[in-house]
């Protein structure tokens, strides 16, 4: 397990990517002593080892490098690109245009639906693809990539 976490941190540090793209990395551009293949099925498998030990892990870790860095730390900043919130109920249809502007139900260019079809805002409640459970789940993203 300890060559699987390795090749993933590595990886993600000189060539940042999925597991899956991980795991090609190590088999077909890198030499890992002590690690001839890897699959994606060990890949997930050395992470939820992780699972269990991860409060205590990542205070050794804070602490650790905070110690080795004479760190004071005042302010902590969290990556959001994929924190989202489960609703019981999403926002009201609206009808729009084809841009996704609100515009009348009179309007021959109406169709009514959540949200403009380019980008979601941030933060408003609709039906939208659950990141870990079912594709319909009422979601509120909190933070977007893309």
């Amino acid at each position: 397990m300890e060559r699987v976490l390795f090749a993933l941190v590595a990886g993600r540090a000189l060539a940042p990517s999925s597991k899956l793209a991980a795991a090609h990395w190590v088999c077909h551009d890198v030499a890992v002593p002590g690690l001839d293949t890897l699959t994606d099925d060990a890949c997930y498998r050395a992470m939820d080892e992780l699972v269990g030990v991860e409060p205590a892990l990542t205070r050794a870790v804070y602490d650790h490098i905070a110690d080795l860095l004479n760190l004071e730390v005042d302010l902590l900043f969290f990556d959001t690109t994929s924190t989202y919130f489960e609703l019981d109920e999403v926002d009201e249809l609206l009808w729009r245009d084809a841009l996704g502007k609100a515009v009348a139900e009179d309007d021959p260019t109406a169709v009514k639906q959540q949200r403009p079809p380019r980008r979601p805002a941030p933060g408003r409640g609709r039906y939208g693809r659950h990141p870990h459970r079912h594709p319909r789940a009422g979601v509120v993203l909190a933070g977007q990539h893309g």
